[in-house]
C-alpha cells in the first residue's frame, strides 16, 4: 500500500509491490501477481522506461540515455502481412526498453508485450480471442450483478432461510468491494480521447433527443441502461454531490467494473490498493476496451 504522505508501508499480500522513488519525489508501483502476472504487470508496458529513469536518478553515474520510442513506421515493419511479429518480437522488446512506446500505439503494443497476443498470431486469430475474452468479461460482470443482488438483501435472505451455503465467490467479493468504492471515487482521471468521445456522444445524444419533438421513449422492458452510474459511496463532504453524469462518471463506471470483474477473476490477489492507478491508466489509452484491462 502507498500511503500519500510519507514513505511507502509494506503490506503482506500474495504479490509482490515494487516501489521505485525518483527524483522528483513520485513514486512508481507495480504489483506483480504471484502465480500469474494480471491485471499489474501492466506497469511493465506502461513504464518500464519510467522505472528505469527512476532508477537512474539514485544511481548516478549508471544513468542511461533514453533512446527513441517505438514509432508507427517501426511497428508496422515489424508486422508481416497477416499481422505477424514473429521474429521481430526480440527488437520490438529492445525498442521498448530503450525508449518506451509512443502513446498512440500504445493500445496495440502492450497486449503484445503483456501476452494477450502472441508473436506469431495473425490478425484474424487476435480479433476471433479478442471476442472470447469479450465473453468471458461479460460472464463475469452478469456474476457481479448476481453477487450485488445476494448483498442487497432479498436473495441472501431467501438462501439463509433455505439453509444453503453461501457461494465461494461471495467472500472475495465483500472483501474487495468496499476498498474499490473507497478507491474509485478519488482516482484523477485524466482529461484525453475518453472525455472528448464521451462529450461528443452526449451531444449527439442530446440533439436527437431534441429531434424527437417532446416524444418519451420508455425506458427498456428488463430496465437496463447504457448510462448507469456506478455503484459507488458518495464521497463525504460538507458539500452536496452534484449527480450529473459527466464522463469522470462514466470513467469511474467502467474502473469499477474492471476492478470487481478482476477480483473474481484472480480471487487470489483480488483487489490490492494501488490497481485502481493501474487501471486508470491503461484506461487513458484503451479508450473504449475494458476487456483488455481484466485479463493482461
Amino acid at each position: 500500500m502507498l500511503s500519500h504522505k510519507g514513505s511507502p508501508k509494506r503490506v503482506e499480500t500474495p504479490a509482490l509491490i515494487v516501489m521505485v522513488r525518483s527524483g522528483r519525489g513520485t513514486t512508481a508501483a507495480a504489483v506483480v501477481a504471484a502465480g500469474g502476472l494480471g491485471l499489474s504487470l501492466a506497469a511493465l508496458g506502461l513504464g518500464a522506461a519510467t522505472l528505469t529513469g527512476a532508477l537512474g536518478d539514485r544511481t548516478g553515474g549508471n544513468k542511461r540515455k533514453r533512446g527513441s520510442p517505438l514509432s508507427p513506421t517501426k511497428w508496422y515493419a515489424a508486422q508481416d502481412a497477416d499481422g505477424r511479429v514473429g521474429d521481430a518480437m526480440e527488437a520490438v522488446r529492445e525498442k521498448v526498453r530503450e525508449g518506451g512506446i509512443e502513446p498512440m500505439l500504445r493500445c496495440e503494443v502492450w497486449p503484445l508485450l503483456l501476452g494477450l497476443r502472441g508473436p506469431n498470431d495473425t490478425a484474424v486469430e487476435q480479433e476471433q480471442a479478442r471476442r472470447r475474452r469479450a465473453a468471458r468479461y461479460r460472464a463475469l460482470r452478469r456474476r457481479c450483478e448476481e453477487l450485488h443482488e445476494l448483498l442487497s438483501g432479498r436473495s441472501g435472505a431467501a438462501m439463509g432461510a433455505s439453509g444453503e451455503a453461501p457461494p465461494a465467490d461471495l467472500g472475495t467479493f465483500t472483501e474487495t468491494l468496499p476498498v474499490i468504492r473507497a478507491d474509485v471515487p478519488r482516482t484523477p482521471f485524466r482529461t484525453g480521447a475518453f472525455a472528448s468521445h464521451w462529450e461528443a456522444d452526449r451531444l449527439a445524444q442530446s440533439a436527437s433527443e431534441d429531434d424527437l419533438s417532446g416524444s418519451n421513449p420508455k425506458p427498456p422492458a428488463d430496465g437496463s441502461s447504457h448510462t448507469t452510474l456506478p455503484r459507488l459511496e458518495p464521497v463525504k463532504s460538507g458539500s452536496s454531490v452534484d449527480a450529473t453524469p459527466t464522463w469522470r462518471t462514466a470513467q469511474a463506471t467502467r474502473l469499477t467494473n474492471v476492478l470487481q470483474a478482476y477480483a473474481l477473476r484472480d480471487p487470489h490477489v483480488g483487489y490490492c490498493q494501488g490497481m485502481n492507478e493501474i487501471g486508470k491508466f491503461i484506461f487513458n489509452y484503451r479508450m473504449g476496451n475494458c476487456t483488455d484491462v481484466v485479463f493482461c
